[in-house]
């Protein structure tokens, strides 16, 4: 596949007038947006930086695992953030949003969000969330978010992954423009970043669109397996499971196994 990068003058000029992309760095490899990010939000700099990389050497997701991306293909970036501790919890889902918005424009087809933080299309995780903050006693002082999405990808050639990650290439059968497509996104988050900041909740269109709601699900949380039914979210993103004699428990993180019903 034609390595094509990104249009980096179409983007910042797309997104200029914005919070989330009026600051953008482009790397062809680093060893990881999250660093990056981190690094530059210690420098007190404004939040919307959007940091994007084409190779990551050391490229992570959830507990630290490494996130597979090949060169030049997918889009690996990090935002620096700066809500207030009650907004934390909203940013994951503006993100798991913006992505499932995004992917439904580009397919026609319906993904879902598997709770709390993946986005899967045809059963398969296309794209993964991460975030990471730093606080100092009470106050937030930023948040990193991390963003994962195999766009012209064909996981079938890393067989680690082959039978559980996709691609939009991979479901569409076409080149997708790179650029494009994260214009799209970074203005959908950013509308959604705004209404965060004007105190507006995103709890009930999230939850909507949550898979795992309904289902009888394993989650090992904390080194303990959980086995329950996924009831519901809380407002700020927790996760209730009923137990077969009742009890409910909430979830804070954990990751989630679906079972058959």
């Amino acid at each position: 596949m034609k390595y094509i990068p990104l249009d980096i003058n179409l983007l910042k000029t797309s997104l200029s007038n914005k919070i989330v992309g009026r600051n953008i760095l482009y790397y062809d490899i680093l060893s990881s947006t999250m660093n990056k990010a981190k690094l530059i939000a210690k420098n007190n700099e404004s939040e919307g930086y959007v940091i994007i990389a084409e190779n990551q050497t050391k490229g992570r997701g959830r507990f630290n695992r490494n996130w597979i991306s090949a060169p030049g293909e997918n889009i690996s970036l990090s935002i620096i953030l700066k809500p207030t501790l009650q907004q934390l919890a909203y940013i994951n889902m503006a993100a798991t949003l913006s992505v499932y918005e995004v992917i439904k424009n580009y397919t026609n087809m319906n993904p879902t969000i598997k709770w709390p933080n993946d986005v899967k299309l045809n059963q398969k995780k296309i794209s993964g969330i991460l975030i990471e903050s730093e606080m100092n006693s009470n106050k937030l002082n930023y948040a990193i978010l991390g963003i994962g999405i195999n766009i012209n990808f064909n996981p079938m050639k890393h067989l680690e992954i082959s039978s559980i990650a996709t691609s939009l290439y991979k479901e569409t059968g076409k080149i997708i423009d790179r650029t494009a497509f994260l214009i799209t996104f970074l203005n959908i988050f950013n509308n959604y970043y705004i209404k965060i900041k004007n105190q507006e909740f995103l709890t009930k269109e999230w939850s909507s669109k949550i898979e795992t709601i309904g289902k009888n699900v394993e989650i090992s949380s904390n080194g303990e397996l959980i086995k329950g039914k996924a009831i519901q979210v809380t407002e700020n993103g927790d996760l209730i499971i009923e137990f077969s004699n009742n009890i409910r428990k909430k979830i804070t993180a954990g990751e989630v196994t679906l079972e058959s019903n």
